[in-house]
C-alpha cells in the first residue's frame, strides 16, 4: 500500500473515531475545533493592529493570510464531513507550523511565549482522533517553542527572568504534560471499554459477532489494508426451512446446525473479515473485494454451507450488496454498513421467494 493510502486508512485513527461516533462525539468535535479556527483567525488578524503585531508590511501580509485561511478552515470544519487521517494530519502540522510563523512574527518575544497556549487547543483533536506518535510529536513541537521564545525574551528589555521561568514552568505543563497524561488515560479508558464491550459484542452460542460487534469492526476492516479501488461487500445469510430442523430433531439439533455453519463462514472468509450472526439462523458477512468479488465470496459462502454428504444437508439463501469504498464518508461508516445490510437482507428473501439455495447480487439473481 502507498504512503498516502495508509495516511488515509490509519487503523488507530478509524478505531478511535469509531469509538467517538458510538458516543455521539463527532459532531461536536467537528463544531469544536470549527470554533477554535475561527477564535483563532480573529485574534491573528486583531493581532496585526497591535503595536506587539508584525513589524514589516510582509510580516503583516503572512499574519492576514494565515488569520484568513484559519476563517475558511472553521466553516470546513463545521459544514464538512470528518476528513480522513491523511487531511487531519496535514490540517495539524499545518496549524503548529502556522502558528509558529505568527510567533515569529511578533514583536515581543514575552507575548509570543504566553502565546504558545494556542498549542493546547490543537492537542485537543490529537488526543481524541490519534495515537500517541502524533500526541508526543507535537508536544515536542510546541516544547521547542516554548523554550525557544523563552530564550528570546530572556535578554530584552526588563524582562523579569523568574516570570519567564514561572510562565515557561506552566506553559510545560498546560501544554506538553497535560496532553500527554490525558493521551495515556484516554487510551486506558478506551481499552478498559473495548474490554467491557468485547463480551457484549459476542453471540454466546457460535461466539461470532452479534449485530452490535459488526457494526464496531466494520471500520477496523476498512481501515486494515483497504484501498479506494475496492468494493465493501455485505452477504445476508439465511438458513433455509430452519424451522423443520428445529420442529423434527429439536433445538439441540438445531444449535448444531448454527455452530457448524458459524465454524464453515469463519474458515472460509480472510482473516480480517467480519463474520457475525444477527439473528436465529441469519449471518452476515462483510469483507472488501475486488470490482467483481462480491459474488465469487457469496458462492464461496453457499459451497461451505452447503455439504451434499452432511447427514443433515443444509442450504441457504444469499443476498449480496456491495459499494465502492472510495464512496464512503469516513464519518458516516454505520449508516452506509446499515443501508447496505438493508438493501442485502432484501436481496436474501429475493433468493429464498424464489426457492432458496442460490444467490441474488443487488437485487438481481445469478447465473447457476
Amino acid at each position: 500500500m502507498s504512503v498516502i493510502a495508509k495516511l488515509r486508512a490509519l487503523p488507530e485513527y478509524t478505531r478511535n473515531l469509531g469509538v467517538a461516533e458510538a458516543a455521539s462525539l463527532l459532531t461536536p468535535m467537528r463544531r469544536g475545533i470549527a470554533v477554535y479556527c475561527w477564535t483563532y483567525g480573529l485574534g491573528v488578524l486583531l493581532l496585526t493592529l497591535s503595536p506587539a503585531g508584525p513589524t514589516s508590511t510582509w510580516a503583516e501580509v503572512v499574519m492576514i493570510v494565515v488569520g484568513a485561511v484559519s476563517l475558511v478552515l472553521g466553516v470546513l470544519w463545521w459544514f464538512g464531513d470528518w476528513p480522513t487521517a491523511a487531511v487531519s494530519l496535514t490540517f495539524l502540522v499545518y496549524a503548529d507550523l502556522a502558528h509558529s510563523g505568527v510567533l515569529l512574527l511578533t514583536s515581543s518575544p514575552m507575548l509570543a511565549l504566553i502565546a504558545t497556549l494556542w498549542f493546547v487547543l490543537m492537542g485537543e483533536h490529537l488526543t481524541i482522533a490519534h495515537g500517541r506518535v502524533a500526541v508526543i510529536t507535537h508536544c515536542f513541537w510546541a516544547l521547542l517553542n516554548i523554550v525557544f521564545f523563552g530564550i528570546l525574551a530572556w535578554p530584552r528589555s526588563n524582562a523579569n527572568h523568574t516570570l519567564i521561568i514561572y510562565v515557561g514552568i506552566v506553559l510545560i505543563g498546560v501544554i506538553v504534560a497535560m496532553p500527554i497524561f490525558r493521551q495515556l488515560t484516554t487510551d486506558a479508558l478506551r481499552d478498559d471499554s473495548r474490554r467491557a464491550t468485547a463480551l457484549a459484542e459476542r453471540d454466546a452460542l457460535t461466539s461470532l459477532l452479534n449485530q452490535r460487534g459488526l457494526y464496531a469492526a466494520v471500520p477496523g476492516l476498512i481501515a486494515d489494508g483497504a484501498t479506494t479501488d475496492r468494493l465493501l461487500a455485505v452477504v445476508v445469510i439465511d438458513l433455509d426451512r430452519f424451522k423443520s430442523v428445529n420442529d423434527r430433531f429439536g433445538h439441540h439439533r438445531g444449535d448444531q446446525v448454527l455452530v457448524l455453519t458459524a465454524e464453515r463462514l469463519r474458515s472460509t472468509v480472510r482473516r480480517n473479515a467480519v463474520v457475525a450472526r444477527t439473528g436465529g439462523e441469519e449471518f452476515v458477512v462483510i469483507d472488501t473485494v475486488s470490482v467483481d468479488g462480491g459474488e465469487a465470496l457469496a458462492r464461496r459462502l453457499l459451497g461451505a454451507i452447503h455439504r451434499p454428504e452432511d447427514d443433515l444437508p443444509i442450504t441457504a439463501s444469499v443476498g449480496v450488496a456491495t459499494v465502492p469504498l472510495g464512496a464512503m464518508p469516513i464519518n458516516t461508516v454505520t449508516q452506509s454498513v446499515e443501508a447496505l445490510t438493508s438493501q442485502a437482507d432484501r436481496a436474501m428473501y429475493s433468493a429464498k421467494r424464489a426457492g432458496g439455495n442460490r444467490i441474488f447480487v443487488d437485487g438481481a439473481p445469478t447465473p447457476s
